[in-house]
């Protein structure tokens, strides 16, 4: 008989960064209109029921990264 070796794999996944452009003016005016629109169907709940305990203040400092970036400013392109 021959012997079996175990076979292994591994995968290393990487998620780039993407910047999406700013939205048309058509596309905002409908998001802002659909906005409006499910907001004439919500109904607030009693403070009784729904606790937000705290959320908001336990949250970790962040700031997202400017939309334009030194290299977009110089109009440097990788080739």
């Amino acid at each position: 008989g021959s012997m079996q070796t175990p076979l292994f794999g591994s995968m290393l996944v990487e998620r780039i960064p993407v910047v999406v452009p700013d939205a048309p003016d058509w596309e905002r005016e409908y998001q802002e209109w659909s906005q409006a629109r499910r907001d004439k169907f919500k109904v607030k709940l009693p403070d009784s029921v729904v606790e937000p305990k705290g959320l908001e203040e336990n949250l970790p400092d962040f700031e997202a990264a400017p939309r334009e970036t030194e290299a977009d400013r110089l109009r440097e392109r990788k080739k």
